[in-house]
Protein backbone atom coordinates (compact mmCIF):
# COMPACT_ATOMS: atom_id res chain seq x y z
CA UNK A 1 0.00 0.00 0.00
CA UNK A 2 1.31 3.26 -1.06
CA UNK A 3 1.67 5.49 2.34
CA UNK A 4 0.47 9.29 1.11
CA UNK A 5 3.79 11.79 2.30
CA UNK A 6 1.16 14.80 4.44
CA UNK A 7 3.69 17.55 4.53
CA UNK A 8 3.77 20.06 8.35
CA UNK A 9 2.28 22.69 8.04
CA UNK A 10 4.00 25.67 7.06
CA UNK A 11 3.29 28.50 9.98
CA UNK A 12 5.59 30.80 9.12
CA UNK A 13 3.45 31.02 5.52
CA UNK A 14 0.28 31.52 7.69
CA UNK A 15 1.77 34.14 10.07
CA UNK A 16 2.81 36.22 6.75
CA UNK A 17 -0.33 35.68 5.29
CA UNK A 18 -1.92 37.47 9.06
CA UNK A 19 0.87 40.21 8.79
CA UNK A 20 -0.15 40.89 5.38
CA UNK A 21 -4.16 41.21 5.65
CA UNK A 22 -3.51 43.22 9.12
CA UNK A 23 -1.29 45.53 7.34
CA UNK A 24 -4.48 46.34 5.43
CA UNK A 25 -6.76 46.65 7.20
CA UNK A 26 -4.13 48.91 9.68
CA UNK A 27 -4.17 51.03 6.78
CA UNK A 28 -7.70 51.80 6.37
CA UNK A 29 -7.79 52.61 9.70
CA UNK A 30 -5.22 55.10 10.26
CA UNK A 31 -6.65 56.60 7.74
CA UNK A 32 -9.60 56.73 9.11
CA UNK A 33 -9.08 57.64 12.36
CA UNK A 34 -6.10 60.24 12.34
CA UNK A 35 -6.21 63.54 12.95
CA UNK A 36 -3.76 66.50 12.67
CA UNK A 37 -3.50 66.51 16.46
CA UNK A 38 -2.69 62.37 16.29
CA UNK A 39 -0.56 62.76 13.47
CA UNK A 40 1.66 65.58 14.86
CA UNK A 41 1.39 63.42 18.04
CA UNK A 42 2.48 60.18 16.33
CA UNK A 43 5.62 61.75 14.76
CA UNK A 44 6.67 63.78 17.42
CA UNK A 45 6.15 59.95 19.81
CA UNK A 46 8.27 58.07 17.10
CA UNK A 47 11.09 60.34 17.23
CA UNK A 48 11.58 60.13 21.07
CA UNK A 49 11.57 56.51 21.17
CA UNK A 50 13.93 56.37 18.22
CA UNK A 51 15.87 58.77 20.29
CA UNK A 52 15.25 56.94 23.49
CA UNK A 53 14.17 59.90 25.52
CA UNK A 54 13.74 59.54 29.27
CA UNK A 55 11.35 62.07 29.50
CA UNK A 56 8.82 62.59 26.60
CA UNK A 57 6.31 65.71 25.44
CA UNK A 58 4.24 63.04 23.33
CA UNK A 59 0.91 61.29 24.35
CA UNK A 60 0.53 58.26 23.79
CA UNK A 61 -1.00 56.43 20.36
CA UNK A 62 -2.58 53.64 21.57
CA UNK A 63 -3.97 51.77 25.10
CA UNK A 64 -4.39 48.94 26.70
CA UNK A 65 -7.30 49.12 28.89
CA UNK A 66 -8.76 46.41 31.17
CA UNK A 67 -12.69 45.62 31.62
CA UNK A 68 -11.91 42.97 34.41
CA UNK A 69 -9.41 40.53 35.37
CA UNK A 70 -11.31 37.85 36.30
CA UNK A 71 -11.63 34.57 33.85
CA UNK A 72 -14.37 31.52 33.23
CA UNK A 73 -11.59 29.45 32.02
CA UNK A 74 -8.51 27.50 33.71
CA UNK A 75 -5.65 27.34 31.05
CA UNK A 76 -2.97 25.78 32.78
CA UNK A 77 -0.16 28.48 31.56
CA UNK A 78 -1.77 31.46 32.40
CA UNK A 79 -1.72 33.34 35.61
CA UNK A 80 -5.54 34.27 35.64
CA UNK A 81 -6.47 30.50 34.96
CA UNK A 82 -3.97 29.36 37.30
CA UNK A 83 -5.24 31.30 40.04
CA UNK A 84 -2.55 33.51 40.41
CA UNK A 85 -3.08 36.27 43.01
CA UNK A 86 -1.44 39.91 41.64
CA UNK A 87 -4.53 42.16 42.33
CA UNK A 88 -8.03 41.65 43.72
CA UNK A 89 -10.66 40.81 41.09
CA UNK A 90 -12.94 43.30 39.94
CA UNK A 91 -14.33 44.88 36.41
CA UNK A 92 -13.79 48.48 35.79
CA UNK A 93 -17.16 50.67 36.06
CA UNK A 94 -17.64 52.04 32.81
CA UNK A 95 -17.56 56.07 34.32
CA UNK A 96 -13.96 54.99 34.97
CA UNK A 97 -13.40 54.17 31.75
CA UNK A 98 -14.75 57.23 30.12
CA UNK A 99 -12.29 59.48 32.28
CA UNK A 100 -9.69 57.40 30.89
CA UNK A 101 -10.63 58.08 27.67
CA UNK A 102 -12.14 61.92 28.18
CA UNK A 103 -8.22 62.27 29.27
CA UNK A 104 -5.84 60.27 26.70
CA UNK A 105 -8.29 60.11 24.05
CA UNK A 106 -7.39 62.67 21.27
CA UNK A 107 -4.27 60.96 20.48
CA UNK A 108 -4.91 57.34 20.71
CA UNK A 109 -5.70 55.68 17.33
CA UNK A 110 -6.57 52.06 19.14
CA UNK A 111 -7.81 51.00 22.68
CA UNK A 112 -7.19 47.03 23.60
CA UNK A 113 -9.80 46.49 25.57
CA UNK A 114 -8.37 42.97 27.77
CA UNK A 115 -5.37 42.27 29.67
CA UNK A 116 -5.74 39.62 32.08
CA UNK A 117 -9.85 38.81 31.93
CA UNK A 118 -12.27 37.46 29.62
CA UNK A 119 -13.22 40.72 28.30
CA UNK A 120 -16.93 39.32 27.99
CA UNK A 121 -16.99 39.13 31.82
CA UNK A 122 -17.68 42.96 31.60
CA UNK A 123 -21.20 44.14 31.14
CA UNK A 124 -19.93 47.48 30.12
CA UNK A 125 -17.64 45.87 27.31
CA UNK A 126 -19.67 46.94 24.64
CA UNK A 127 -20.48 50.15 25.56
CA UNK A 128 -17.30 50.98 26.09
CA UNK A 129 -16.49 49.70 22.65
CA UNK A 130 -18.95 52.15 21.39
CA UNK A 131 -17.41 55.19 23.53
CA UNK A 132 -14.45 54.76 21.37
CA UNK A 133 -15.56 54.89 18.51
CA UNK A 134 -17.80 57.85 19.45
CA UNK A 135 -14.34 59.04 19.92
CA UNK A 136 -12.46 57.86 16.40
CA UNK A 137 -11.24 55.44 18.12
CA UNK A 138 -10.72 51.60 16.74
CA UNK A 139 -11.32 49.17 19.53
CA UNK A 140 -9.93 45.21 20.02
CA UNK A 141 -11.35 42.49 21.63
CA UNK A 142 -9.11 39.16 22.58
CA UNK A 143 -11.48 37.03 23.85
CA UNK A 144 -11.66 33.02 24.79
CA UNK A 145 -15.52 33.77 23.48
CA UNK A 146 -17.06 31.19 26.17
CA UNK A 147 -19.99 33.25 26.79
CA UNK A 148 -23.59 32.06 25.68
CA UNK A 149 -24.48 34.96 23.20
CA UNK A 150 -28.20 35.16 22.24
CA UNK A 151 -28.98 36.84 18.30
CA UNK A 152 -29.67 40.13 20.54
CA UNK A 153 -26.35 40.08 22.05
CA UNK A 154 -24.55 38.94 18.76
CA UNK A 155 -25.97 41.90 16.71
CA UNK A 156 -25.14 44.40 19.92
CA UNK A 157 -21.50 43.63 19.21
CA UNK A 158 -21.87 44.18 15.98
CA UNK A 159 -23.64 47.88 16.23
CA UNK A 160 -21.33 48.67 18.99
CA UNK A 161 -18.35 49.82 16.56
CA UNK A 162 -16.11 47.29 17.90
CA UNK A 163 -13.14 47.10 15.31
CA UNK A 164 -10.81 43.66 15.60
CA UNK A 165 -12.38 40.66 17.48
CA UNK A 166 -9.68 37.66 18.11
CA UNK A 167 -10.66 34.71 19.79
CA UNK A 168 -8.04 32.13 20.96
CA UNK A 169 -9.13 28.57 19.62
CA UNK A 170 -6.46 26.49 20.13
CA UNK A 171 -7.80 23.06 18.18
CA UNK A 172 -10.43 21.75 15.54
CA UNK A 173 -11.85 19.27 17.79
CA UNK A 174 -13.25 19.21 21.12
CA UNK A 175 -10.87 17.21 22.58
CA UNK A 176 -7.99 18.94 21.72
CA UNK A 177 -9.74 22.32 22.24
CA UNK A 178 -10.68 21.55 25.75
CA UNK A 179 -6.58 20.30 26.91
CA UNK A 180 -5.87 23.67 26.75
CA UNK A 181 -9.29 26.03 27.37
CA UNK A 182 -10.16 24.02 30.23
CA UNK A 183 -13.85 23.94 31.02
CA UNK A 184 -14.19 25.98 27.64
CA UNK A 185 -16.39 24.17 24.61
CA UNK A 186 -15.45 24.76 21.32
CA UNK A 187 -19.08 24.36 19.82
CA UNK A 188 -19.92 27.19 22.15
CA UNK A 189 -17.12 29.11 20.75
CA UNK A 190 -18.16 28.29 16.76
CA UNK A 191 -21.38 28.66 17.43
CA UNK A 192 -20.90 32.50 18.54
CA UNK A 193 -18.40 33.40 15.62
CA UNK A 194 -21.56 32.11 13.28
CA UNK A 195 -23.85 34.05 15.04
CA UNK A 196 -22.28 37.23 14.90
CA UNK A 197 -21.11 36.59 10.83
CA UNK A 198 -24.65 35.98 10.68
CA UNK A 199 -25.60 39.48 11.81
CA UNK A 200 -22.85 40.86 10.08
CA UNK A 201 -24.37 39.91 6.87
CA UNK A 202 -27.79 41.17 8.24
CA UNK A 203 -26.63 44.33 8.81
CA UNK A 204 -24.32 44.69 5.90
CA UNK A 205 -21.33 45.49 8.25
CA UNK A 206 -17.70 44.08 7.63
CA UNK A 207 -16.72 45.04 11.82
CA UNK A 208 -15.94 43.74 13.60
CA UNK A 209 -13.01 41.96 11.63
CA UNK A 210 -12.76 38.35 13.50
CA UNK A 211 -9.27 36.60 13.68
CA UNK A 212 -9.11 32.86 15.05
CA UNK A 213 -5.64 32.52 17.13
CA UNK A 214 -4.03 29.36 17.44
CA UNK A 215 -1.88 29.14 20.24
CA UNK A 216 0.81 26.59 19.05
CA UNK A 217 1.51 23.21 21.58
CA UNK A 218 2.59 19.85 21.00
CA UNK A 219 -0.89 18.19 21.94
CA UNK A 220 -2.82 20.46 19.07
CA UNK A 221 -0.35 21.19 16.32
CA UNK A 222 -1.79 17.81 14.28
CA UNK A 223 -5.10 20.12 13.94
CA UNK A 224 -3.39 23.29 12.80
CA UNK A 225 -4.71 22.85 8.89
CA UNK A 226 -7.90 21.77 9.93
CA UNK A 227 -8.40 24.97 12.04
CA UNK A 228 -7.05 26.75 9.53
CA UNK A 229 -9.80 25.76 7.28
CA UNK A 230 -12.13 25.83 9.80
CA UNK A 231 -11.44 29.60 10.17
CA UNK A 232 -11.69 30.46 6.35
CA UNK A 233 -15.07 29.39 6.03
CA UNK A 234 -16.01 31.43 8.75
CA UNK A 235 -13.82 34.31 7.23
CA UNK A 236 -11.81 34.47 9.89
CA UNK A 237 -8.13 35.82 9.62
CA UNK A 238 -5.51 32.72 11.05
CA UNK A 239 -3.00 33.49 13.37
CA UNK A 240 -0.36 31.15 14.48
CA UNK A 241 1.09 32.20 18.20
CA UNK A 242 3.84 29.98 19.88
CA UNK A 243 3.47 30.87 23.63
CA UNK A 244 5.83 30.10 26.50
CA UNK A 245 5.25 26.35 27.76
CA UNK A 246 7.12 23.73 29.72
CA UNK A 247 9.42 21.28 27.31
CA UNK A 248 6.94 19.05 27.29
CA UNK A 249 4.52 20.40 25.71
CA UNK A 250 6.03 22.92 23.14
CA UNK A 251 5.51 22.48 19.41
CA UNK A 252 7.91 20.56 16.96
CA UNK A 253 6.71 22.76 14.67
CA UNK A 254 8.52 26.00 13.93
CA UNK A 255 6.18 28.50 15.56
CA UNK A 256 5.92 32.75 15.11
CA UNK A 257 5.88 34.81 18.47
CA UNK A 258 4.89 38.64 18.47
CA UNK A 259 7.87 40.65 18.19
CA UNK A 260 8.19 44.42 19.07
CA UNK A 261 11.18 46.10 17.03
CA UNK A 262 12.77 43.02 16.39
CA UNK A 263 15.43 43.52 18.98
CA UNK A 264 15.68 47.19 19.12
CA UNK A 265 13.75 47.30 22.57
CA UNK A 266 9.83 47.28 23.63
CA UNK A 267 8.03 50.32 22.63
CA UNK A 268 5.33 50.42 24.99
CA UNK A 269 7.20 52.91 27.90
CA UNK A 270 7.46 55.31 24.70
CA UNK A 271 3.86 54.32 22.88
CA UNK A 272 1.33 52.34 24.81
CA UNK A 273 -1.19 53.64 27.97
CA UNK A 274 -1.93 50.64 30.26
CA UNK A 275 -4.41 50.36 32.53
CA UNK A 276 -5.78 47.69 34.85
CA UNK A 277 -9.19 47.48 36.01
CA UNK A 278 -8.96 49.47 39.15
CA UNK A 279 -7.57 52.59 37.28
CA UNK A 280 -4.05 51.58 38.19
CA UNK A 281 -1.12 52.76 35.20
CA UNK A 282 0.95 49.75 35.09
CA UNK A 283 4.24 49.36 32.78
CA UNK A 284 2.36 47.33 30.11
CA UNK A 285 0.34 44.37 29.25
CA UNK A 286 2.89 41.85 31.34
CA UNK A 287 2.46 43.96 34.44
CA UNK A 288 -0.03 41.09 36.34
CA UNK A 289 1.37 42.51 40.23
CA UNK A 290 0.31 45.26 42.02
CA UNK A 291 4.43 46.14 42.94
CA UNK A 292 4.91 47.14 39.06
CA UNK A 293 2.38 49.74 39.01
CA UNK A 294 3.59 52.92 37.74
CA UNK A 295 0.49 54.97 39.70
CA UNK A 296 -1.92 53.87 41.78
CA UNK A 297 -4.28 57.17 41.43
CA UNK A 298 -7.78 57.16 39.89
CA UNK A 299 -8.09 58.28 36.42
CA UNK A 300 -6.83 61.81 36.01
CA UNK A 301 -3.46 61.64 36.73
CA UNK A 302 -2.20 59.67 33.61
CA UNK A 303 0.21 62.52 32.39
CA UNK A 304 2.00 62.70 35.53
CA UNK A 305 2.25 58.88 35.57
CA UNK A 306 3.98 58.92 31.90
CA UNK A 307 6.83 61.09 33.35
CA UNK A 308 6.99 59.98 36.96
CA UNK A 309 10.73 58.20 38.25
CA UNK A 310 9.28 54.64 37.19
CA UNK A 311 8.37 55.50 33.72
CA UNK A 312 11.32 57.20 32.93
CA UNK A 313 13.18 54.03 34.94
CA UNK A 314 11.63 51.79 32.17
CA UNK A 315 12.78 54.12 29.01
CA UNK A 316 15.81 54.11 30.70
CA UNK A 317 16.74 50.24 30.70
CA UNK A 318 15.84 50.75 27.09
CA UNK A 319 18.69 52.83 26.45
CA UNK A 320 20.62 50.52 27.02
CA UNK A 321 19.06 47.04 27.22
CA UNK A 322 20.34 45.37 30.58
CA UNK A 323 21.74 48.64 31.89
CA UNK A 324 21.71 50.08 35.45
CA UNK A 325 18.15 52.27 35.77
CA UNK A 326 18.28 52.92 39.50
CA UNK A 327 15.48 50.62 40.77
CA UNK A 328 13.65 47.50 40.05
CA UNK A 329 11.58 47.53 36.95
CA UNK A 330 9.62 44.50 35.41
CA UNK A 331 11.85 44.66 32.22
CA UNK A 332 14.37 42.79 33.99
CA UNK A 333 12.32 39.68 35.30
CA UNK A 334 9.56 40.09 32.19
CA UNK A 335 7.80 36.93 31.92
CA UNK A 336 7.62 37.57 28.08
CA UNK A 337 10.97 39.09 26.97
CA UNK A 338 10.77 37.55 23.77
CA UNK A 339 8.57 40.70 23.27
CA UNK A 340 11.64 42.83 22.80
CA UNK A 341 14.38 40.91 22.89
CA UNK A 342 13.59 38.78 19.63
CA UNK A 343 14.20 35.61 21.42
CA UNK A 344 13.30 31.99 19.51
CA UNK A 345 11.70 29.57 22.19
Amino acid sequence: MRIRYVPKPNVRVMEAAYKASMLRDSLRLFARHTTARKAANLGLCAAEYSLRRERVDSWPIEATIEPTNMCNLRCPYCRTGRGVEGRPKGRMRFDAYKGIIDEIGDYLYVVSLFSHGEPFLSEDLLRMAGYARDRNIASVVHTNLNVRLSDEEAGGIVESGLTVLSASIDGASDRTYGEYRVGGSLGQVLANIDAINRKKMELGSQWPRLTWQYLLFRHNEGEVEAARRMAGERGMRFRVVSPKAPDSDRSGLKGVRPTHGQGRGCHFPWTTANYAWDGSIVPCCQAYDVRDDLDGSPAGSFRRAWNNDKTRALRRYFRRIGGPVGGDVICQRCPEDYFWMSVSR
